[in-house]
């Protein structure tokens, strides 16, 4: 093997690598950002991250620093003005994480990205999170 072989063998893997790391990095759960207008803030007791299996929307909310209820929400991450959809409440008490699942809307079945909102019932601030959908 001469060398340009071995230079072309070496920027072969060099590249897949980096494409692989690529992927893991969209299908990891990220942490929950803020939405909507750069005014409003994320809640500080929304800390959540989400991820879907099996068309199920999987949320595991860290422990709040008081009671919270949120509405659950999600929508098309890709489109401008996507349809929200509700998947229900999440009800914590303060210092108690709590995890939850819902069923995906048959709508969102075949998104790439949804995004995966917490609305509070108690400020009105919604908090979201871009989660891979790897069933579609």
């Amino acid at each position: 093997m001469n060398k340009n072989q071995l230079l072309y063998r070496v920027g072969l893997v060099s590249v897949s690598l980096l494409l692989m790391m690529a992927m893991l990095a969209i299908a990891l759960p990220q942490k929950a950002t803020a939405a909507v207008s750069a005014e409003s803030k994320p809640d500080p007791n929304a800390v959540f991250t989400s991820y879907i299996k099996n068309n199920k929307v999987y949320i595991n909310l860290a422990a709040p620093k008081e009671d919270v209820k949120f509405r659950v929400r999600a929508k098309d991450a890709a489109r401008s003005f996507p349809k929200w959809y509700e998947l229900g409440t999440l009800l914590a008490e303060r210092k108690e994480a709590k995890k939850a699942i819902y069923p995906l809307p048959a709508a969102l079945k075949k998104t790439l990205h949804i995004d995966v909102c917490l609305k509070s019932q108690i400020n009105n601030r919604l908090t979201c999170q871009k989660v891979y959908n790897p069933g579609q």
